[in-house]
């Protein structure tokens, strides 16, 4: 195992490793579509490094492995990879102006586009299929990263933004560089990431929460740190409520976690687990939690959700 390098957010080399996975472990969790995908990614490392910098709260994991095109060409190909109509749009529109200059970066095929009101709109996405489906739609799309970009329009946007992005980027320093260049003085910048502050931080064997997929992990204090270390003022942290699509999920973590005390069983270490112990506690989760979202049926009753949306203002 390489030896982990200073923290991509903030430098430090205030660093601890909390988890170490076995690789086989993660391309094991995926649809058998996909797996061989996932596993050609991975080949060049047995073990991964989990690993949080004590002075941001970032957590990330180590080598910092992000998916190929061909692994993200293979999860375009289920329908829930690109949803149109994300709690989170909800929540962010409510900061863009109708008028303002609109950054969005990983756009996928410029569903956030639909609920603003701009025709200032500029999208950028990796995907040749996304791109053209965003084109098609009428929207100004174009493969090209946000580096490339902030260079040849710096200081141009209102808001740039990025909708479940930044937890796919390896090495975060360079790009929250670029979108805080983008962006005019006195501009907002909209990171929305999967929350680790969370339930999703107690999922066991959530693969797509990690390398090739997600590579870095976000809590609140990690979401401040980024605006001590580019000089941005916090606006808001804005966590939305258990989306509906999420429920199912969050109703077999309290039901496993109800399990593991009736059974006198050891609180869970580690992110994976593929025992076959595991696996028996995971499909009576899944049957007893079906019985525990029946009783979620009002919003109040809903925790956290999984995503969490920071606003960032830059000095005028």
């Amino acid at each position: 195992m390489a030896a982990i390098p200073q923290c991509s957010l903030c430098g430090s080399d205030q660093v601890e490793v909390i988890d170490r996975i076995v690789t086989a472990g993660i391309a094991g969790g995926y649809d058998a579509a996909v797996t061989s995908v996932v596993a050609e990614n991975l080949s060049a490392n047995d073990e991964l490094s989990f690993c949080r910098c004590r002075e941001c709260d970032l957590r990330y994991f180590w080598p910092m492995i992000t998916g190929s095109s061909k692994y993200y060409d293979a999860l375009q190909r289920f329908s829930w990879y690109y949803i149109e109509d994300k709690p989170e749009y909800q929540i962010a529109k409510q900061w863009v102006s109708p008028g303002d200059r609109v950054l969005e970066i990983g756009c996928g095929r410029g569903a956030f586009a639909t609920h603003i009101h701009t025709p200032h709109y500029t999208g950028l996405e990796f995907s040749a299929e996304a791109v053209q489906s965003a084109v098609n739609r009428g929207l100004d799309v174009t493969a090209e990263p946000i580096e490339q970009h902030a260079r040849k329009h710096p200081q141009s946007y209102d808001v740039v933004c990025a909708f479940q992005v930044l937890e796919h980027v390896a090495p975060v320093e360079p790009f929250i560089d670029a979108s805080v260049g983008a962006m005019k003085p006195g501009g907002l910048l909209l990171y929305c990431v999967p929350s680790e502050d969370s339930y999703i931080s107690l999922l066991r064997n959530a693969v797509l929460n990690m390398p090739p997929h997600h590579v870095t992990r976000w809590t609140d204090q990690a979401l401040r740190s980024v605006a001590r270390v580019f000089g941005l003022e916090v606006v808001a942290i804005d966590h939305e409520i258990l989306a509906p699509m999420h429920v199912t999920t969050y109703s077999a973590l309290i039901a496993e976690r109800m399990l593991r005390r009736v059974l006198h069983l050891e609180a869970q270490k580690g992110l994976l687990d593929t025992s076959l112990r595991q696996r028996m506690l995971d499909k009576a989760a899944y049957r007893l939690g079906r019985l525990i979202e029946k009783g979620l049926d009002e919003e109040k009753l809903y925790p956290r959700g999984h995503s969490v949306l920071a606003v960032y203002r830059k000095a005028a």
